[in-house]
């Protein structure tokens, strides 16, 4: 049913999960360019290592931060940090990879979503007023009274909308930092994985032992690819990881064709149970 392609592929996982360490997710309000530790002494994951920020926009966040405190809200942030060291793309991914999660009673999704009252996407408010503000600022006039004058920026709001489940916000984090680092996918199903599977895919290793075996996984996938042979005829190849390590699978044949006729073909970031006989 399922061969394994090019043995196992080595699983990337956190300090959390091999020294019991516990570090904690990038924060524009604590953390530095690389790891570091923070006044608790906790281990904060840099924002330096975050996808799509680049050195200057670490710089200048930190540098900011050091000189005039901690960003109480992201439009704060906007205002003080210049838009050409952060712009768009940076700030996108700090806010998928949890950077923004110190700001109180705000989610990522609202970074990424409009609502009703206004389809703007909340990043797109935020650099549209630090836009604003900037240009604001570089216009400044003189009043007959020798007084700086100004326009005052209303602050607009963040979108209201429905949090992202655990699901995609721990995709999107791994995405932009390499590997989960709040959680896990598979979290809420540990009781069942550990009590209803017969191994875990980092023991799918040991060939030998396996040999004529029936076993159980469950896993969540991780890739998948839908392919054509070079005879024609489709096959379907994927990763599936649980807490121990992935593995890649190839699933072909009337086993792949059979899951196609029924429309359920295999996606990513779907939770897989799979039950097969190891030959």
């Amino acid at each position: 049913f399922f061969q394994a392609e090019d043995g196992i592929r080595d699983y990337k996982v956190t300090g959390v999960q091999t020294c019991a360490l516990l570090i904690l997710g990038p924060d524009v309000n604590e953390s530095q360019y690389n790891f570091g530790v923070n006044d608790k002494g906790e281990i904060r994951f840099g924002l330096g290592a975050v996808k799509g920020v680049g050195e200057g926009a670490v710089q200048a966040i930190i540098e900011e931060r050091n000189r005039s405190g901690i960003f109480s809200n992201i439009f704060e942030l906007a205002q003080r940090v210049s838009t050409k060291a952060v712009n768009k793309r940076c700030l996108e991914s700090l806010a998928m990879a949890g950077a923004f999660d110190c700001f109180e009673g705000i989610h990522r999704a609202q970074y990424f979503a409009g609502d009703a009252k206004d389809p703007v996407p909340g990043i797109e408010r935020v650099t549209r007023f630090a836009s604003a503000f900037s240009n604001n600022s570089s216009s400044m006039t003189q009043t007959l009274f020798g007084e700086d004058h100004h326009e005052t920026i209303a602050v607009p709001a963040l979108p209201e909308t429905a949090p992202w489940n655990s699901l995609e916000k721990l995709r999107r984090e791994k995405e932009v930092i390499g590997f989960y680092i709040s959680g896990h996918p598979l979290d809420e199903y540990r009781f069942e994985i550990d009590h209803f599977c017969t191994h875990k895919i980092d023991e799918l290793k040991e060939v030998d032992r396996l040999k004529d075996k029936d076993i159980s996984i469950a896993g969540i996938l991780t890739e998948v690819n839908h392919r054509m042979s070079k005879t024609g005829k489709p096959f379907g190849s994927f990763t599936i990881e649980d807490f121990s390590g992935s593995i890649n699978l190839v699933l072909f044949g009337s086993d792949y064709g059979k899951l196609d006729r029924k429309s359920t073909r295999l996606n990513s970031s779907h939770l897989v149970i799979s039950y097969a006989v190891f030959c």
